[in-house]
């Protein structure tokens, strides 16, 4: 359903792309971060769905929901989590790693799948549109790899949330290799390119922004991801 695709667009973007270092920290330390945080979902939903916003999502027996409603209910969803996650790390001290990053967002995607996912009678949940695909493998080449990095950082070495900088130039090399593969012509022109940005801006940029590199296992994870995503934006492409 091309509606479930395109609201987990919406979900990359808002957790991911919108979620800055400052608005991270603020929804751990105050209630109205959180608030802030959760209610940028809706506002994205709203975005890339707003022809269909008033337009029945669910059907049952029983009610049904248009998208408006729909929304909500996935940002109250959405926002329990969010609360009962950073409650949990404080009250219970539960650690904030990488297996605890993998279940909040399945939880996410789940919450998402359950309303929309399932859909029989619409073969666009098997064939979704393109750019939707291509939108989502993006924020997954830049600010879904860097985040997930980190976590391996945080459980291997110990390591803090990167800073802004180095944050940033990573999403920087990272969206340079993904459009070198996914959107130059020749295929072979593309994986030089991407090979050769995906770590020179670090390189020159290093000691000018005062950036250290990652350790090898995390910047390897991330690089891989987004070459990985950038061929399968290429394919998608091609395919469509």
């Amino acid at each position: 359903m091309f509606l479930f695709w395109r609201l987990i667009l919406g979900h990359f973007l808002s957790d991911f792309t919108f979620q800055a270092n400052w608005i991270n920290h603020w929804k751990r330390s105050a209630h109205t971060g959180m608030l802030i945080h959760c209610l940028t979902h809706p506002v994205v939903y709203a975005v890339l769905t707003y022809e269909y916003l008033f337009a029945p999502w669910v059907q049952t027996r029983y009610f049904t929901l248009n998208g408006v409603e729909s929304i909500l209910i996935i940002t109250f969803i959405h926002y329990l989590e969010d609360v009962w996650r950073v409650y949990t790390i404080k009250r219970f001290k539960t650690p904030d790693n990488t297996l605890y990053f993998a279940w909040d967002q399945i939880i996410h995607i789940s919450s998402i799948f359950i309303f929309f996912g399932i859909q029989p009678d619409r073969t666009s949940f098997v064939i979704p549109e393109p750019w939707v695909i291509v939108g989502i493998l993006a924020v997954g080449a830049t600010h879904f790899s860097v985040v997930l990095a980190y976590f391996f950082d945080k459980d291997l070495h110990g390591k803090p949330y990167p800073g802004t900088k180095e944050k940033y130039v990573a999403i920087a090399e990272r969206l340079a290799a993904f459009s070198s593969l996914a959107f130059l012509p020749n295929l072979w022109l593309g994986i030089i390119l991407s090979l050769i940005v995906i770590e020179a801006p670090r390189i020159m940029l290093s000691e000018r922004l005062k950036i250290e590199r990652p350790p090898h296992f995390s910047w390897t994870v991330g690089s891989a991801i987004a070459l990985i995503c950038g061929l399968l934006a290429r394919a998608v492409l091609a395919y469509f």
